[in-house]
């Protein structure tokens, strides 16, 4: 009895040895114009490291237990810039030849991954993983004969920071408002200076016509940008607030005890020296916002939101909608968000007949 129950134990571990050794490890591809991207999906806590020799990087994994998913890798991607990619022999070692001279920048993706874009044209001086790996073997017997641990490959942390994306990837992140707002009031702006402030020739009670016409400007520049911050959700509005008190009594001085004032380059300035502007219009790079309001204070859509007659060329309809549909998958059979808003236009623009 004892002798079947230990032959089924040990059935049933050589049933689940090799599923739990085998792992494979996917290796995708894409083509993006004037790159090709090759993903390797390392496992997490994978050590690994990458290295070229002529025309062909290694990339050799800590893991010799590891397989390689190859059978889709030309299915997205021609043999231009990448000609091959192949496992080598030892496991865990995969080759990836270049078709062209070409070189590759490589980072980690967002799951872990190694990523290598393929770009033409030769390397810059330095450039990290352009140098040959040691032989295969080599540091393992080395370490074996001088019972010193072989080295690790490069952790995923120790990578090169991923490339910044091209203009025609750039993605628009959404402007939040502040979480604690701040309550301005809109009512009339000139408050009352202390009474200690309110004498003496640095303040004039007079002041002369064009000096309060650029004041007044600003203050109507001031009031609207509050307006447009309240419209954006920045500021909260409380309009039930006092008036402003009358100022403090304090030494009246008149008129012929003003100096005059110097006649400065600032005041025949042909512009108000003044820009005004919420946070909201500073990221997303508002310059010419005069038009750009509605009069309750609430912000305009951009212009090309309403050119239906943009959203599509001078083929038949069919033709557009066939060019437009065949572009909606993209790297990975995945949809282009892109893509699909442009196929939403023209829908738009072909049923309004515009």
């Amino acid at each position: 009895m004892r002798f079947l129950g230990a032959l089924w134990v040990f059935s049933c571990v050589s049933a689940i040895a090799p599923i739990a050794h085998a792992d494979t490890i996917p290796v995708r591809s894409g083509e993006h114009g004037d790159f090709t991207r090759i993903v390797v999906d390392v496992p997490g806590g994978t050590g690994w490291e990458l290295g070229r020799e002529g025309a062909v990087y290694e990339l050799r994994l800590d893991r010799r237990d590891a397989d390689f998913e190859l059978g889709r890798v030309f299915v997205a991607i021609p043999r231009d810039r990448v000609s091959d990619v192949a496992a080598l022999p030892g496991g865990g070692r995969l080759a990836i030849t270049m078709g062209c001279d070409c070189h590759a920048k490589v980072f980690v993706t967002a799951n872990g991954g190694v990523a290598l874009d393929v770009r033409e044209g030769a390397s810059t001086e330095g450039a990290a993983y352009e140098t040959p790996l040691p032989p295969f073997g080599e540091d393992t017997q080395t370490a074996e004969a001088s019972g010193v641990p072989a080295r690790r490959p490069a952790s995923l942390a120790q990578v090169a920071p991923r490339p910044a994306l091209a203009d025609d990837h750039a993605v628009a992140l959404p402007v939040s408002p502040p979480r604690a707002a701040a309550v301005l009031p809109l009512g009339a702006p000139a408050l009352p200076l202390p009474p200690g402030l309110t004498s003496g020739p640095a303040f004039s009670a007079a002041p002369e016509e064009g000096h309060l016409d650029r004041r007044e400007r600003a203050q109507a520049i001031l009031l609207e940008q509050l307006s447009r911050a309240a419209s954006q959700g920045l500021v909260e509005v409380e309009t039930d607030l006092p008036r402003p008190a009358r100022p403090g009594q304090g030494t009246e001085t008149s008129q012929a005890e003003t100096p005059e004032r110097p006649e400065t380059a600032e005041r025949d300035a042909p512009e108000e020296p003044l820009r005004a502007r919420t946070s909201v219009e500073a990221h997303l790079r508002l310059v010419d916002t005069a038009d750009a309001v509605t009069s309750a204070g609430e912000t305009c859509p951009p212009e090309d939101r309403f050119a239906l007659g943009d959203w599509q060329s001078d083929l038949p309809p069919a033709a557009q909608i066939g060019q437009a549909r065949q572009a909606l998958i993209g790297e990975f059979d995945r949809p282009d968000p892109e893509k699909v808003r442009a196929l939403a236009r023209l829908y738009i623009s072909l049923s309004m007949g515009a």
